[in-house]
């Protein structure tokens, strides 16, 4: 049997109380001693870790690296400068080494010879619960459900959500690591670099090994970042939800990097598809049933772009999501394709109708439980639908959830992309935003296209009031009736990803001081009408006063009266208790009379 080389990578940050066993776990292995070495990255702890360091300077094959708090994927980075074999072994501080872990991957390996370029090898883990001094009953290969994969599985054969192990179970070659994290930025991986570096090499080798012998420790201690024990059984923390946009975004910026064919690029992409799709649908355990969202294009005249708007539509990743064509009869739609016709519906609308009226008559023929509103040339991306679902359902409870936007011309060129996130108004990846942080004539919110609405009675009463009011020229801005509206009921959610694309005429447009304000129909700023819009939304909720009443207690009725008036002329509460008296409406005068 050949011996390879292995090079051990212990990364720690202040675990000095653990990381004494985990060196002795590498030291004392029954290797050649020329064959393996052991690389301790600190990375700038506070506690006595390089004074346990130290201590080991002088034990064989030990290489210390200290520097200053840069995260895991530097550390992970740090000990890959200074390894030496081909091989390379991950341990974390709290973890450590069963006996023959060395000798059980030098045959593991043997028995795989020769190696390809890239070679990714996992396996199995005891869990043990540092508290109770016990081992949990299931190792981590039961428990993710390798146990039943077999020798190995493939990249296109992958159903499970992970199905490596954790660091110290990982092997690949130094070559794959560094092809890595050559690549990832290391500021944006201060945690959780494992995972990525665990997809990545999977798509680097194609296929994942499994040795199935326990051949390391995964200590529970109470202070993981990522697992617990609850109720004797390993429970893993939601930390990975708020991550995964960041993983996928990382991984597909990494097969872009790669010199790929079409098939092989076509492969990965599908990967990061399946696991996006993992990570963000509802577990079938529960039998939830998906949501519909409803996608209306707004389409009273030609145009030649309307092909491309429904095309991108009805490629949504999403399985249920119906597209309505809100168009005079006959008119726009003639010129689509049959496959675009059979998956578009049209809603015929009068060409003369307002924006809103155009919107409403689609929405009374809508079936979705969720809605979005785009003109001819908006381009919502593939997975447009699936992310803000997945936001409102998984990653905050609200009303409504924004993205960020590409802008084009007409000509599909790229103008900008991240105008909001450019601007650095947008800085993390998923924000909440609660009700009434923001007066009414504060526009917070991007373009129409880039928002998908929750459907709820109140929002259908909204628009049903909006077509039959005297609006005037608002009756063309959906944009600013729907979406403040709707956040003041719930709040609102914002994606920092671009996952639509707005075409505008002049390039001089694609800024965000364009879009920092609220667009017409046409896609050009305007200044609506704060305190008609105040009245419209008073009347609104003296109208339907009990529907309010039922779902939205006193204190919100209280907050949302106080931000109409907030920062408003002083004759506005007259003409609020008007419409009260008007409307027969006793409660909403007695909040205007707190």
């Amino acid at each position: 049997m050949s011996e390879p080389g292995i090079s051990i990578i212990i990364c720690n940050r202040d675990y000095g109380r653990f990381l004494g066993a985990a060196i002795e776990s590498c030291v004392t292995q029954d290797y050649p001693a020329d064959r393996f070495e052991t690389i301790v990255v600190d990375d700038g702890s506070t506690d006595d870790s390089r004074a346990v360091i130290a201590r080991h300077a002088g034990s064989r094959g030990v290489i210390a690296v200290e520097q200053e708090n840069r995260g895991q994927a530097a550390a992970f980075a740090a000990g890959l400068e200074r390894a030496s074999h081909d091989l390379v072994c991950f341990l974390d501080a709290d973890d450590f080494f069963l006996p023959g872990k060395l000798a059980a991957v030098a045959r593991a390996v043997d028995s795989l010879a020769p190696l390809p370029e890239h070679f990714f090898l996992c396996h199995d883990i005891e869990l043990f619960d540092e508290r109770e001094g016990v081992a949990l009953r299931d190792t981590w290969f039961q428990l993710q459900g390798i146990a039943r994969l077999g020798p190995l599985v493939s990249l296109d054969a992958v159903t499970a959500e992970y199905p490596y192990a954790t660091p110290c179970g990982q092997v690949m070659r130094a070559r794959t690591a560094r092809a890595v994290l050559d690549v990832v930025p290391a500021w944006e991986w201060r945690q959780g670099a494992d995972a990525l570096l665990a997809h990545a090499a999977m798509l680097l080798a194609g296929v994942v090994h499994y040795l199935p012998e326990v051949r390391a420790r995964y200590r529970l201690h109470g202070s993981n970042h990522f697992g617990a024990v609850r109720d004797g059984r390993y429970s893993p923390k939601p930390l990975w939800i708020a991550r995964l946009p960041r993983l996928l975004y990382h991984l597909e910026r990494f097969v872009d990097s790669l010199p790929l064919d079409e098939a092989q690029r076509a492969s990965r992409l599908a990967y990061v598809k399946h696991l996006e799709r993992i990570g963000r649908g509802a577990s079938r355990v529960h039998r939830y049933a998906e949501p519909w969202m409803t996608i209306v294009i707004d389409a009273p005249a030609g145009d030649p772009d309307l092909a491309a708007t429904v095309d991108a539509c009805i490629a949504q990743s999403h399985e249920k999501v119906e597209v309505l064509l809100a168009a005079p009869a006959g008119a726009p739609h003639a010129r689509l394709a049959p496959r675009a016709l059979e998956r578009a519906r049209v809603v015929p609308v009068d060409p003369d109708d307002t924006q809103i009226g155009r919107l409403a008559a689609a929405l009374a023929e809508a079936r979705g439980d969720y809605l979005a509103f785009l003109a001819p040339g908006e381009l919502p991306d593939p997975v447009f639908a699936e992310r803000h679902l997945h936001a409102q359902r998984f990653l905050g409870t609200c009303a409504l959830s924004s993205c960020d936007i590409r802008v084009i011309n007409g000509a599909r060129v790229l103008l900008h992309a991240g105008v909001f996130n450019g601007s650095g108004v947008w800085r993390q990846p998923v924000q909440m935003v609660p009700p009434f942080v923001a007066p009414l004539r504060d526009w917070i919110f991007p373009p129409l296209p880039a928002n998908v609405l929750r459907r709820c009675a109140l929002l259908d009463a909204l628009v049903e009031h909006a077509r039959a009011a005297d609006l005037g020229p608002m009756a063309d801005l959906a944009g600013w009736v729907l979406l403040p509206f709707c956040h003041a009921l719930a709040g609102s959610i914002r994606i920092n990803e671009c996952l639509v694309s707005l075409r505008v005429e002049d390039a001089v447009a694609a800024s965000y001081g364009h879009y920092s304000e609220p667009l017409d129909a046409a896609g050009a700023p305007v200044s609506p009408d704060v305190e008609r819009t105040a009245e419209f939304l008073f009347e609104l909720l003296c109208l339907h006063y009990a529907a309010f009443a039922r779902v939205l207690p006193r204190a919100w009725r209280g907050q949302f009266v106080n931000w109409l008036m907030d920062r408003q002329s002083p004759a506005l509460a007259g003409r609020l208790r008007a419409l009260a008296r008007r409307s027969g409406c006793a409660a909403a005068q007695a909040l205007l009379d707190r």
